[in-house]
């Protein structure tokens, strides 16, 4: 956006002086002024756009609380510099600043960054807020990049000291079950079956092994 106060009032005593003198100075200033703050407002507008952005999840298995870390990678190409942009996620916090970067004409950037700000479930990332100002400083205009994606974000778990032993219950011959040595919220755990109840599925095994875990 312009700053409407800061333009608006020099132009609006341009236009007034001209106006009431006929001062041919000050049409020529007033012209003058028009064109630097249209050229402004286009510099910057090209600065936003022709950028190709990928943001990649480097980790396997995001859980809450703790960091998932991204790849942040810009392309230019349009063949034009680009000076001073400033580019921060979409879902970062508001007083984070962001990265300003220089990129040269048809060169990409990559960085790594941490976010914190995930919740447990489906978390969209991918889209960036690019800042872009000119170098006089009047016109400043901010754009989204990139193409949203989706990535999974599962519970925050413990590591799980196990243990293999047999046992046999009524109409089985026999099997591998799991005996948990660090937790005492079940005395075992095996696999879900389809006659189990779904009260007692153990969400932080079925958490860390991908698959329905009961516990017994």
């Amino acid at each position: 956006m312009t700053r409407p106060l800061a333009l608006t009032v020099p132009l609006l005593l341009l236009v007034g002086l001209a106006l009431v003198t006929g001062y041919r100075p000050y049409y020529f200033l007033l012209n003058f002024a028009l064109l630097v703050l249209a050229f402004s407002y286009l510099y910057t507008w090209l600065q936003t756009r022709g950028l190709e952005v990928r943001v990649e999840s480097l980790s396997a298995r995001p859980q809450v609380g703790y960091p998932m870390n991204l790849k942040i990678t810009v392309r230019e190409k349009l063949g034009i510099p680009r000076l001073a942009l400033k580019f921060k996620l979409l879902a970062g916090p508001d007083q984070e600043e962001g990265l300003v970067l220089n990129i040269r004409p048809r060169a990409s950037s990559q960085w790594i960054v941490s976010s914190h700000h995930h919740r447990r479930g489906i978390n969209v990332i991918g889209s960036l807020v690019v800042t872009a100002t000119d170098p006089l400083g009047l016109v400043t205009l901010s754009r989204q990049v990139g193409d949203p994606h989706t990535v999974t974000v599962f519970p925050k778990v413990i590591s799980l000291s196990w243990s293999m032993s047999t046992s046999t219950a009524p109409g089985d011959t026999g099997g591998a079950s799991l005996i948990q040595g660090s937790s005492a919220s079940a005395s075992r755990i095996r696999e879900y079956r389809p006659s189990d109840s779904l009260n007692r599925i153990h969400w932080p095994s079925t958490a860390k092994a991908n698959r329905l875990m009961s516990k017994e």
